[in-house]
Protein backbone atom coordinates (compact mmCIF):
# COMPACT_ATOMS: atom_id res chain seq x y z
CA UNK A 1 0.00 0.00 0.00
CA UNK A 2 1.33 3.42 -0.96
CA UNK A 3 0.94 6.33 1.44
CA UNK A 4 1.48 10.05 1.02
CA UNK A 5 1.63 12.29 4.09
CA UNK A 6 1.38 16.08 4.18
CA UNK A 7 2.59 18.05 7.18
CA UNK A 8 1.52 21.62 7.85
CA UNK A 9 3.74 23.41 10.36
CA UNK A 10 2.10 26.73 11.08
CA UNK A 11 1.62 29.71 13.38
CA UNK A 12 4.04 31.85 15.35
CA UNK A 13 7.53 30.48 14.76
CA UNK A 14 9.15 29.64 18.09
CA UNK A 15 12.03 27.51 19.40
CA UNK A 16 13.27 26.87 15.86
CA UNK A 17 16.79 26.35 17.16
CA UNK A 18 15.39 22.85 17.73
CA UNK A 19 14.39 22.42 14.08
CA UNK A 20 16.61 19.34 13.77
CA UNK A 21 14.00 17.42 15.79
CA UNK A 22 11.47 18.12 13.05
CA UNK A 23 13.90 17.09 10.33
CA UNK A 24 14.52 13.78 12.12
CA UNK A 25 10.81 13.23 12.67
CA UNK A 26 10.02 13.75 8.99
CA UNK A 27 12.85 11.38 8.02
CA UNK A 28 11.39 8.80 10.37
CA UNK A 29 7.95 9.06 8.75
CA UNK A 30 9.53 8.44 5.37
CA UNK A 31 10.64 4.97 6.53
CA UNK A 32 7.15 3.55 5.92
CA UNK A 33 5.51 5.89 3.44
CA UNK A 34 6.13 6.88 -0.14
CA UNK A 35 6.35 10.61 0.39
CA UNK A 36 6.29 13.26 3.11
CA UNK A 37 5.67 16.83 1.96
CA UNK A 38 6.15 19.62 4.48
CA UNK A 39 4.47 23.02 4.24
CA UNK A 40 5.45 25.88 6.54
CA UNK A 41 3.29 28.92 7.13
CA UNK A 42 4.58 31.39 9.72
CA UNK A 43 4.14 35.02 10.62
CA UNK A 44 6.45 37.31 8.71
CA UNK A 45 8.49 38.68 11.62
CA UNK A 46 12.23 39.11 12.14
CA UNK A 47 12.64 35.74 13.87
CA UNK A 48 11.05 33.92 10.92
CA UNK A 49 13.14 35.87 8.42
CA UNK A 50 16.37 35.16 10.35
CA UNK A 51 15.70 31.43 10.25
CA UNK A 52 14.76 31.61 6.58
CA UNK A 53 18.01 33.39 5.72
CA UNK A 54 19.93 30.79 7.74
CA UNK A 55 18.46 27.95 5.63
CA UNK A 56 16.55 26.42 8.54
CA UNK A 57 13.63 25.51 6.28
CA UNK A 58 15.62 23.73 3.58
CA UNK A 59 13.83 20.43 4.29
CA UNK A 60 10.39 21.97 3.62
CA UNK A 61 8.51 21.39 0.38
CA UNK A 62 7.16 24.95 0.38
CA UNK A 63 7.17 27.93 2.73
CA UNK A 64 5.15 31.11 3.14
CA UNK A 65 5.73 33.97 5.55
CA UNK A 66 2.36 35.60 6.20
CA UNK A 67 2.08 39.36 6.90
CA UNK A 68 0.87 40.01 10.45
CA UNK A 69 -2.64 41.56 10.36
CA UNK A 70 -3.07 44.94 12.01
CA UNK A 71 -6.18 43.78 13.86
CA UNK A 72 -6.17 40.56 15.89
CA UNK A 73 -9.54 39.28 17.06
CA UNK A 74 -10.71 36.99 19.86
CA UNK A 75 -10.01 33.36 20.50
CA UNK A 76 -7.37 31.56 18.48
CA UNK A 77 -7.72 34.01 15.60
CA UNK A 78 -4.03 34.05 14.68
CA UNK A 79 -3.80 30.27 15.08
CA UNK A 80 -6.79 29.66 12.79
CA UNK A 81 -5.77 32.24 10.21
CA UNK A 82 -2.29 30.75 9.84
CA UNK A 83 -3.77 27.24 9.74
CA UNK A 84 -6.05 28.24 6.86
CA UNK A 85 -3.06 29.76 5.04
CA UNK A 86 -1.12 26.52 5.47
CA UNK A 87 -4.00 24.61 3.94
CA UNK A 88 -4.00 27.00 0.97
CA UNK A 89 -0.25 26.53 0.50
CA UNK A 90 -0.72 22.76 0.44
CA UNK A 91 -3.63 22.97 -1.99
CA UNK A 92 -1.64 25.14 -4.41
CA UNK A 93 1.08 22.48 -4.43
CA UNK A 94 -1.51 19.76 -4.96
CA UNK A 95 -3.04 21.64 -7.87
CA UNK A 96 0.38 21.83 -9.53
CA UNK A 97 1.30 18.21 -8.93
CA UNK A 98 -2.13 16.53 -9.00
CA UNK A 99 -1.17 14.82 -5.75
CA UNK A 100 -3.46 13.51 -3.02
CA UNK A 101 -2.65 12.63 0.60
CA UNK A 102 -3.73 9.79 2.81
CA UNK A 103 -2.98 11.69 5.98
CA UNK A 104 -2.37 15.30 7.02
CA UNK A 105 -0.57 16.35 10.21
CA UNK A 106 -1.08 19.94 11.39
CA UNK A 107 1.39 20.98 14.07
CA UNK A 108 3.05 23.88 15.88
CA UNK A 109 6.72 24.76 15.51
CA UNK A 110 7.67 24.70 19.20
CA UNK A 111 7.17 21.02 20.01
CA UNK A 112 9.61 18.65 21.62
CA UNK A 113 9.76 15.63 19.34
CA UNK A 114 11.42 12.46 20.54
CA UNK A 115 10.98 9.47 18.26
CA UNK A 116 13.53 7.33 20.09
CA UNK A 117 17.03 6.76 18.87
CA UNK A 118 17.56 3.12 19.81
CA UNK A 119 17.03 0.96 16.73
CA UNK A 120 14.81 -1.59 18.51
CA UNK A 121 12.60 1.24 19.76
CA UNK A 122 12.36 2.76 16.31
CA UNK A 123 11.45 -0.57 14.78
CA UNK A 124 8.56 -0.93 17.23
CA UNK A 125 7.33 2.58 16.41
CA UNK A 126 7.59 1.87 12.69
CA UNK A 127 5.28 -1.12 13.11
CA UNK A 128 2.76 0.98 15.06
CA UNK A 129 2.83 3.66 12.34
CA UNK A 130 2.36 1.05 9.63
CA UNK A 131 -0.57 -0.50 11.51
CA UNK A 132 -2.23 2.88 11.94
CA UNK A 133 -1.87 3.79 8.26
CA UNK A 134 -3.33 0.41 7.28
CA UNK A 135 -6.31 1.16 9.53
CA UNK A 136 -6.99 4.38 7.63
CA UNK A 137 -7.48 2.42 4.42
CA UNK A 138 -9.12 -0.73 5.76
CA UNK A 139 -11.85 1.20 7.58
CA UNK A 140 -12.27 3.69 4.74
CA UNK A 141 -11.97 6.61 7.12
CA UNK A 142 -12.70 9.91 5.39
CA UNK A 143 -13.91 12.83 7.50
CA UNK A 144 -11.98 11.99 10.64
CA UNK A 145 -9.66 13.98 12.90
CA UNK A 146 -7.52 12.96 15.87
CA UNK A 147 -6.41 15.09 18.82
CA UNK A 148 -3.78 14.23 21.41
CA UNK A 149 -6.33 14.30 24.23
CA UNK A 150 -10.02 13.78 24.83
CA UNK A 151 -12.27 16.79 24.39
CA UNK A 152 -12.91 18.29 27.81
CA UNK A 153 -16.39 19.40 28.81
CA UNK A 154 -15.35 20.38 32.33
CA UNK A 155 -13.87 23.72 31.28
CA UNK A 156 -15.62 27.02 32.04
CA UNK A 157 -15.71 27.33 28.26
CA UNK A 158 -18.21 25.26 26.25
CA UNK A 159 -15.49 22.76 25.37
CA UNK A 160 -11.72 22.60 25.44
CA UNK A 161 -9.09 20.59 23.57
CA UNK A 162 -5.33 20.31 23.27
CA UNK A 163 -4.37 22.05 20.03
CA UNK A 164 -0.64 21.32 19.64
CA UNK A 165 -1.11 18.69 16.92
CA UNK A 166 -4.12 17.66 14.86
CA UNK A 167 -4.11 14.58 12.66
CA UNK A 168 -6.66 14.17 9.89
CA UNK A 169 -7.55 12.49 6.67
CA UNK A 170 -7.13 14.86 3.72
CA UNK A 171 -10.88 15.47 3.34
CA UNK A 172 -11.21 16.30 7.03
CA UNK A 173 -8.11 18.52 7.01
CA UNK A 174 -9.44 20.56 4.08
CA UNK A 175 -12.67 21.31 5.93
CA UNK A 176 -11.07 21.74 9.35
CA UNK A 177 -8.68 24.40 8.04
CA UNK A 178 -11.56 26.32 6.48
CA UNK A 179 -13.31 26.51 9.84
CA UNK A 180 -11.60 29.85 10.42
CA UNK A 181 -13.73 31.51 7.72
CA UNK A 182 -16.98 30.18 9.15
CA UNK A 183 -16.11 31.05 12.74
CA UNK A 184 -14.42 34.43 12.39
CA UNK A 185 -15.71 35.85 9.10
CA UNK A 186 -19.37 34.95 9.56
CA UNK A 187 -21.21 37.38 11.87
CA UNK A 188 -24.09 34.91 12.18
CA UNK A 189 -21.94 31.99 13.28
CA UNK A 190 -23.48 30.12 16.25
CA UNK A 191 -20.08 28.81 17.31
CA UNK A 192 -18.02 30.03 20.22
CA UNK A 193 -14.50 31.37 19.83
CA UNK A 194 -12.08 31.25 22.76
CA UNK A 195 -8.63 29.96 23.64
CA UNK A 196 -8.47 26.19 22.95
CA UNK A 197 -12.09 26.02 21.78
CA UNK A 198 -11.77 27.10 18.13
CA UNK A 199 -10.56 23.63 16.97
CA UNK A 200 -13.69 21.99 18.37
CA UNK A 201 -15.87 24.60 16.68
CA UNK A 202 -14.20 23.66 13.39
CA UNK A 203 -14.99 20.00 14.06
CA UNK A 204 -18.60 20.63 15.03
CA UNK A 205 -19.50 22.94 12.14
CA UNK A 206 -18.55 20.25 9.60
CA UNK A 207 -19.68 17.24 11.68
CA UNK A 208 -16.21 15.72 11.49
CA UNK A 209 -15.57 12.47 13.30
CA UNK A 210 -13.11 13.06 16.12
CA UNK A 211 -11.09 10.74 18.34
CA UNK A 212 -8.23 11.00 20.81
CA UNK A 213 -4.99 9.61 19.40
CA UNK A 214 -4.88 6.52 21.61
CA UNK A 215 -1.56 5.25 20.29
CA UNK A 216 1.42 4.89 22.59
CA UNK A 217 4.02 6.05 20.10
CA UNK A 218 6.27 9.11 19.88
CA UNK A 219 4.74 10.18 16.57
CA UNK A 220 1.40 10.61 18.34
CA UNK A 221 2.41 12.49 21.49
CA UNK A 222 4.27 15.79 21.75
CA UNK A 223 4.95 18.33 24.46
CA UNK A 224 5.81 22.00 24.11
CA UNK A 225 9.53 22.65 24.45
CA UNK A 226 8.97 25.20 27.18
CA UNK A 227 6.72 22.82 29.12
CA UNK A 228 9.28 20.06 28.88
CA UNK A 229 11.98 22.41 30.17
CA UNK A 230 9.84 23.45 33.15
CA UNK A 231 9.20 19.80 34.01
CA UNK A 232 12.89 19.06 33.63
CA UNK A 233 13.73 21.61 36.35
CA UNK A 234 10.87 20.31 38.54
CA UNK A 235 8.44 23.19 37.97
CA UNK A 236 5.51 20.83 37.66
CA UNK A 237 2.78 23.44 38.16
CA UNK A 238 2.12 26.28 35.77
CA UNK A 239 4.11 29.29 37.01
CA UNK A 240 2.37 32.61 37.61
CA UNK A 241 4.50 34.13 34.87
CA UNK A 242 3.33 31.61 32.23
CA UNK A 243 1.80 34.40 30.13
CA UNK A 244 5.25 35.97 29.95
CA UNK A 245 6.75 32.65 28.83
CA UNK A 246 4.17 32.27 26.06
CA UNK A 247 5.42 35.41 24.32
CA UNK A 248 9.08 34.46 23.85
CA UNK A 249 10.53 32.71 20.81
CA UNK A 250 13.67 30.92 22.01
CA UNK A 251 14.49 28.49 24.80
CA UNK A 252 17.22 30.83 26.06
CA UNK A 253 14.58 33.51 26.62
CA UNK A 254 12.49 30.98 28.56
CA UNK A 255 15.47 30.14 30.76
CA UNK A 256 16.21 33.82 31.41
CA UNK A 257 12.62 34.51 32.50
CA UNK A 258 12.60 31.51 34.82
CA UNK A 259 15.94 32.57 36.31
CA UNK A 260 14.58 36.07 36.90
CA UNK A 261 11.59 34.77 38.87
CA UNK A 262 13.28 32.04 40.88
Amino acid sequence: MKYNIAIQVFGQLRMWENSEQYREFFKFLQTHVDSVDVFGTFWDDEYSRENHRAGKFNFFTDLELVPIPEVIYQGLWRWGYCLMKSRNLRKRYQNKTNKTYDFVIMMRSDLRIDIGYEEDERENVREILKSFLNTLTSKQMIYRTWFQKEISNSSVKPYDVDDKVIYATEEAADLFCLGFNHLHNNPDSPFHSAYHTDPISYVKMFNLLVSPFNILAPFAWFDLIRHHYLKDIDLTTEPQYDEELKKVKTLDEVKNIVKKHL
